[in-house]
């Protein structure tokens, strides 16, 4: 499910992919150090303290899952 989350933001976003993961994977990165927990929980929270949902949400989501490949 996260892969095919991934796979849809990447499409979407086209050429835009790489930048938009980078800037926030940034701010994931960021918000798991300060919780201590991985992108992944980083990314549940931020979706559910800021309500996001739809493409939003998918941006995130995306962006744990490139975090996550990178420390595999």
């Amino acid at each position: 499910m996260l892969y095919q989350t991934r796979d849809t933001a990447r499409q979407l976003l086209g050429e835009h992919y790489p930048a938009r993961m980078k800037e926030l994977g940034a701010v994931l990165t960021r918000v798991a150090a300060g919780r201590k927990t991985s992108p992944f929980n980083a990314a549940q929270d931020v979706v559910r303290a800021a309500d996001l949902s739809g493409f939003e949400a998918i941006q995130l989501l995306a962006a744990a899952v490139e975090l996550t490949e990178q420390f595999d």
